[in-house]
């Protein structure tokens, strides 16, 4: 035989490779990752070093992209050996976290003026605040207004938006002081030691009703009495204790230097001796607030038993004879 030789041809086709971008994820802010691709299907011992041109990838979120969802997408890449399967991969960019910064609240008196809050959030969201007492002190938007003495609770907070998580709450103590209602005594003349307020002088003996006229910062008592005062600013008042007034009008001590009381401190029962006896004595007994316990007349008597009807304290009996004489004597329950 004559043997005649023909040629053929092995024809190799190139390897399928899936190439898959790998999913990231990112706070709202940060830079882009770097993006990283996946493959699977090499032939024996290749890698993706042997890839000629490698596939790219890419997103259309940036730096300051709302969070959320977004496609990495694949594109290009040849080989002489494989051809590529793209698959896209995901970019989450999740909320970013948020502080508030608020400062500590300085005492306020009451009837100072509304002031403003200024806390901030580092997202540079606006703060909102609420007040846990708004009767104490109302909030409206960022001013508080002063409503009356007290302790309230104010609170910074923000809500959050669709790049930004909820903020802690930060709280700060707000301390309402009253206004100062102390009063100095002068004999008979009362200061009160509050300025830049208004004030209504009151007799406290009389139902604390208004006395006509006396609305000074001094009040010179004519008659004996307690009295007090209300000291107002910007809606907000204040009303001293009151204090006795017994040196004043009638003759004081007058009576006899040789008044005894006793025993003096006393449980309650009291005998007064009075040195001599009298045709008529009225006797009134007033605790240190100026309410009287007590207004007996007794006759013909040089010794007065008496009952104090009380709480433990200071108390002012009153002895006057029928021509005007007059002594006051301290005594204390105990």
């Amino acid at each position: 035989y004559t043997i005649t030789l023909n040629n053929g041809t092995l024809t190799v086709n190139k390897a399928t490779l899936s190439a898959t971008a790998d999913n990231k994820s990112k706070t709202y802010g940060e830079a882009n990752p770097s993006f990283t691709i996946g493959y699977s299907g090499f032939v024996g011992t290749d890698n993706s070093s042997v890839i000629d041109t490698p596939p790219t990838s890419g997103t259309t979120a940036t730096q300051f992209s709302n969070a959320g969802s977004y496609q990495i997408t694949l594109s290009g890449g040849t080989d002489n050996n494989y051809s590529f399967t793209l698959n896209n991969g995901t970019l989450t960019i999740n909320k970013a976290s948020q502080t508030i910064s608020f400062g500590t609240l300085s005492d306020k008196t009451c009837g100072n003026n509304s002031f403003g809050l200024n806390a901030s959030a580092n997202s540079g969201l606006s703060v909102s605040y609420s007040s846990s007492d708004p009767t104490v002190a109302s909030v409206n938007e960022t001013n508080v207004t002063i409503l009356k003495a007290g302790s309230t609770i104010i609170t910074a907070s923000q809500s959050g938006n669709i790049n930004y998580n909820a903020a802690i709450n930060v709280d700060q103590t707000l301390t309402i002081n009253a206004i100062d209602n102390s009063v100095t005594v002068a004999g008979n003349t009362f200061t009160a030691n509050a300025t830049g307020v208004t004030y209504q002088w009151i007799d406290c003996n009389n139902g604390n009703a208004p006395i006509s006229g006396e609305t000074n910062k001094t009040f010179t008592a004519l008659v004996n009495g307690s009295y007090a005062v209300i000291v107002t600013n910007n809606g907000c008042s204040n009303t001293s204790s009151c204090n006795i007034i017994l040196t004043t009008g009638i003759n004081e001590n007058n009576l006899g230097s040789t008044i005894r009381a006793f025993p003096n401190p006393t449980s309650g029962k009291l005998t007064i001796d009075l040195a001599e006896t009298y045709a008529r004595i009225e006797v009134k007994i007033t605790d240190i607030n100026g309410k009287v316990s007590a207004n007996k007349s007794y006759f013909n008597v040089q010794k007065l038993d008496l009952d104090i009807d009380g709480p433990d304290g200071f108390y002012f009996i009153s002895i006057q004879s029928n021509t005007g004489q007059k002594n006051i004597l301290k005594v204390i329950k105990k």
